[in-house]
């Protein structure tokens, strides 16, 4: 709510705080205690700071790098032990446990080093920006599929870097991709199930344009409200293709089962019979999200006003435009005539 002192405290925050994101860097399934494999796990965190959106910012406590320095100030208390337990040593010392205790994990039996990270703190990605931010998600992944050691190990990586944010860009990475897969396969589904359904071959014809004009108009329409793409926008706009498909099916249906000598004749039986119910369902779908118009968070807001194109464009494409149409290019015959009591087929 605009008058919440939380409102106030998240945008002070962002104006006068600074906060870096972080990103983890993991290593597993090697044996850690190899100098080659350190220099590879070296390697690749300074391939990481390479990337622009971490700007070259060293990591402050990471193990990989910071060891070297330890092993060097306790040699005297290290200098016959085997490198496992020189790791075991080094993390004994209180401060040093503090810090890196939980970022080693060690084998109970061997001492071996399992599997252990370095966090790195990202200091140039933009979180207004999702290209931004997609170009960092792309990057980091590029890094860590050029190390030969993951080339060597197979699907599993060894080296990787993991953030629970990663969940979201791989969902906005592939949010394009099943938009468009996802609207195509329903706008020729609603025309495969229209052309088995509607008793007409020229009804496909009118469904097929008419949904897809129907759904450019959503989406334009709800950008204009001001929605971007994200889950719960993606979620109505699946859903909507669906629901508008309703307002268009029923007119074509009547439109084809109406008796009529011109094309008028049945637009006019149409929308004095289906018409109507189209009209009250558009109503009363209406005032079932109209609550939604009060409610404070975005997910309501977003349901609402897209749930509100939805209703709006399909009554509007049902009852004005399609009719129209059908006093245009409508065909004159009809399968079934309603005039006549017998139920015989007309022509």
């Amino acid at each position: 709510m605009d008058d919440s002192f939380v409102t106030s405290f998240v945008n002070s925050l962002s104006l006068y705080v600074t906060v870096d994101y972080g990103v983890t860097a993991y290593f597993r399934h090697v044996n850690q205690s190899d100098s080659g494999i350190q220099n590879q796990m070296k390697s690749y965190i300074d391939d990481l700071l390479e990337i622009d959106h971490i700007g070259g910012v060293n990591p402050p406590f990471c193990w990989v790098q910071n060891f070297p320095f330890f092993e060097q100030l306790y040699a005297n208390e290290i200098a016959n032990k085997t490198y496992n337990e020189q790791v075991a040593y080094i993390l004994s010392i209180p401060s040093i446990r503090e810090v890196y205790g939980s970022d080693i994990v060690l084998d109970s039996d061997t001492g071996e080093i399992i599997a252990s990270r370095c966090l790195i703190f990202v200091s140039h990605i933009d979180f207004n920006d999702v290209e931004n931010q997609l170009d960092f998600y792309e990057m980091q992944s590029e890094v860590s599929h050029r190390q030969p050691i993951n080339n060597e190990s197979g699907s599993d990586s060894a080296f990787f870097t993991f953030e629970y944010l990663y969940f979201v860009w791989e969902f906005y990475d592939a949010i394009n991709r099943e938009l468009i897969f996802s609207t195509i396969a329903g706008c020729v589904a609603v025309a495969v199930i229209g052309f088995i359904l509607i008793p007409h071959w020229s009804a496909i014809f009118f469904l097929l344009s008419l949904i897809v004009i129907l759904y450019v108009d959503v989406l334009g329409t709800i950008r204009l409200m001001g929605l971007n793409i994200n889950s719960m926008t993606f979620v109505c706009i699946i859903v909507s293709v669906g629901l508008l498909v309703d307002f268009l099916m029923h007119v074509l249906l009547r439109y084809y089962e109406s008796p009529g000598v011109t094309k008028l004749d049945k637009v006019q039986s149409t929308l004095q019979t289906m018409g109507a119910s189209i009209f009250v369902g558009g109503m009363s779908t209406f005032l079932g999200i109209l609550p939604l118009s009060i409610g404070v968070s975005m997910v309501m807001r977003t349901v609402f006003l897209c749930f509100l194109a939805m209703v709006t464009l399909g009554v509007a494409h049902g009852l004005i435009f399609l009719p129209v149409l059908l006093t245009l290019f409508g065909p004159l015959n009809h399968v079934r005539d309603l005039s006549l009591s017998t139920g015989i087929q007309g022509e």
